[in-house]
């Protein structure tokens, strides 16, 4: 048979089946037990419902029709739950039909036959298992069918209800590793380490919501504060910033220039030294700070030792061309051992040299 031939078989067996699938779907979901009720001496209160009811009198609401109706009531009444198995097999099938490269005695032989068998011994022991641990009212011979009630009974009656569980779940874990050719020990590596997947993302969405949510309390907290650094710096008196003092004045010399004759050579000019004129004059003054950089410095200070959980205001500033003092007034019952153990680390905080610290200044509380 030429390739093509086979090619467009194969292609359309799976189609069919698939289309197959997809009614058998419908015709399952829109199952209703009143579509065939009403004809044929139905009684629908009967405890063992007739196989073959006729059409109803009201019509048929089912998706598939009349041929939908018949076909998910005879399944449902053969195999209850286990009838809406048959869509996926259906697709299963047409998709082995479709990969299979051998001729169709070799497809027979080694899929059809021992993958059909375990199909066959999966819905026999689900079916039994339906019907000993599940109750389907609304189905029309309850949830195994009577293929289930059948099997389930002459299981029940050999080995007890405990007995014909665990072997009919052993039997259904066998038969669907036959026809599916699946390996139970690699579903449960797959298992086990999807799950592990699942955890671990689970772990990294929960990290980072609390991250976030970390994130959020602490903007707001920092809000909070930033609003009431704002009005407590609007309500806080400025400090008090001296004008910085100007150059000594020069005065006039009580006597005149002395200086010892250090080296004989000194005397060759009449004995006559050379006078403190020639040195150089004191240096203005440069890069002083103005007072609006003195009020933020102060400002910087106060939330430096903030920083620390100590309170303290700056007083007065008292600029210099060297050292520049800051008189802190410290909050009620703050020891000023905790002050003078933090020089360094204010130094670093202000990016300068050195921070001293003077403990008690004479007159004043600061």
């Amino acid at each position: 048979m030429p390739a093509y031939i086979v090619r467009a078989l194969k292609e359309g067996a799976f189609m069919l089946l698939g289309a197959c699938a997809v009614y058998g779907v419908l015709c399952l979901a829109s199952y209703d037990h009143a579509d065939l009720a009403g004809y044929g001496g139905v009684d629908m209160g009967a405890d063992t419902p007739e196989p073959f009811p006729g059409r109803g009198a009201g019509g048929v609401h089912n998706v598939g029709g009349v041929i939908g109706a018949w076909l998910s009531y005879l399944l449902l009444f053969t195999f209850g739950l286990m009838a809406y198995v048959f869509p996926p097999v259906l697709v299963y099938l047409g998709w082995l039909i479709h990969r299979w490269r051998s001729d169709l005695r070799q497809f027979a032989m080694q899929m059809l036959l021992p993958r059909g068998t375990g199909f066959l011994l999966a819905l026999l022991t689900g079916s039994g298992l339906a019907t000993m641990h599940f109750f389907a009212a609304e189905l029309p011979a309850q949830a195994g069918g009577v293929a289930g009630a059948a099997f389930s009974k002459m299981f029940v009656g050999a080995f007890g209800f405990a007995g014909a569980t665990l072997l009919q779940l052993a039997l259904f874990l066998t038969a669907v590793s036959l026809a599916g050719a699946v390996s139970w020990l690699s579903v449960m590596d797959e298992t086990g380490r999807y799950t592990f997947k699942v955890i671990e993302w689970s772990r990294e969405r929960v990290d980072m919501w609390r991250d976030l949510r970390e994130g959020e309390r602490a903007r707001t907290r920092r809000h909070k504060t930033m609003l009431l650094a704002r009005r407590q710096l609007r309500d806080k008196k400025p400090p008090k910033i001296s004008p910085l003092a100007g150059p000594a004045p020069v005065g006039e010399k009580p006597q005149q220039e002395k200086q010892a004759n250090m080296f004989a050579a000194a005397e060759t000019d009449g004995g006559r030294l050379p006078p403190f004129t020639l040195l150089d004059g004191p240096r203005p003054l440069e890069g002083v700070y103005s007072e609006e950089a003195l009020a933020a410095i102060s400002r910087l200070v106060e939330l430096k030792f903030k920083d620390f959980n100590i309170e303290v205001a700056v007083d007065t500033v008292l600029p210099g061309p060297v050292i520049t003092r800051f008189e802190l007034m410290p909050a009620p019952g703050l020891k000023v051992s905790r002050v003078t153990g933090l020089t360094k680390d204010i130094a670093r905080a202000l990016s300068v040299p050195s921070v001293r610290v003077v403990e008690v200044i004479p007159g004043k509380s600061v």
